[in-house]
């Protein structure tokens, strides 16, 4: 593996790519003193590093002057429908299968547009990446044990990378702002009580005051940054585990999230801030209501 790395990351440096290490298995920057101590920051078209070792592979956007349309089909991503909304000839760029399953599409970057991370608007788990993001490059590790590949004849060194589609761009909107997470996190911080039967529609109330309404291509970014706050609280013992997951759940639903798009979303926001909470099933208000009632049913 060390070899096909290492002769993977000689291919990118011949197309003047700045690399960076990666941890094996996952998509965290690795750690170097004194070489890598920045991530993407540290990228340089160099390959000592992955010489002799077992590191993912890479690569910094903007250094390289790259966007990759990003489809996450693990969270509703579907090439099908890019190929739909913007026709077949953009997807014939460089581009690669993710070791989950997904897709990355290499555009240039416009010269007179900085692209950073954009959503593509009514297109769920589809987004643009480019200055100040990295992604991994074949023939890195995924967490799940598959690889990272190139389609066939379709690696970067073996036909155009494709100039960013003017019409992606422009169906393309920002993520919720930073403002809009302090905004979800100062609603849902403090007035949260101890577990009730009556918590989920306190907590129901607390996350629509919060997340108001999205427009289609922001939807499920509002749901997850709600999910990490309400992780925070499960965290903490302020929150029954369930009554989140459920209340998230309705949420996710009133924004007019597709059902099977919920699931994935929410337990992604509440793994990422509820340490040590396994979260195995999605239960809704009114079976936990009814779980809870049979508890606490006399004997």
């Amino acid at each position: 593996m060390a070899n096909k790395v290492a002769k993977a990351a000689r291919r990118y440096v011949g197309l003047g790519w700045p690399l960076y290490p990666v941890k094996g298995g996952q998509k965290r920057p690795a750690w170097i003193a004194g070489a890598y101590e920045h991530g993407y920051l540290d990228a340089k078209p160099d390959t000592a590093v992955f010489e002799a070792s077992r590191y993912n592979i890479g690569l910094a956007l903007g250094a390289a002057r790259l966007v990759v349309l990003d489809i996450d089909v693990r969270n509703g991503g579907s090439r099908a429908a890019v190929q739909r909304r913007f026709g077949r000839e953009v997807l014939t760029t460089a581009r690669q299968r993710t070791g989950g399953g997904g897709w990355h599409f290499f555009y240039r970057a416009d010269p007179d547009t900085e692209v950073r991370h954009r959503l593509l608007e009514g297109l769920t788990g589809c987004e643009l990446l480019g200055a100040g993001y990295g992604v991994v490059l074949t023939p890195s590790l995924h967490e799940s044990g598959n690889l990272y590949q190139w389609v066939h004849g379709a690696a970067p060194w073996q036909g155009e990378i494709l100039p960013l589609p003017r019409t992606m761009l422009n169906a393309s909107v920002p993520p919720v702002s930073d403002g809009v997470k302090t905004e979800v996190k100062a609603k849902l911080g403090g007035d949260i009580k101890q577990p009730e039967l009556t918590e989920g529609d306190d907590l129901l109330h607390n996350l629509r005051a919060a997340i108001g309404t999205a427009v289609e291509g922001a939807r499920n970014t509002k749901l997850y940054l709600a999910a990490q706050e309400v992780g925070r609280q499960v965290t903490a013992g302020r929150v029954d585990q369930e009554v989140a997951y459920a209340a998230l759940h309705q949420i996710g639903l009133e924004l007019g999230l597709k059902p099977n798009e919920v699931p994935h979303t929410v337990r992604s926001g509440l793994k990422s801030r509820a340490a040590g909470r396994g979260i195995s099933r999605i239960v809704t208000l009114a079976e936990y209501r009814a779980e809870q009632a049979l508890r606490h049913q006399p004997e």
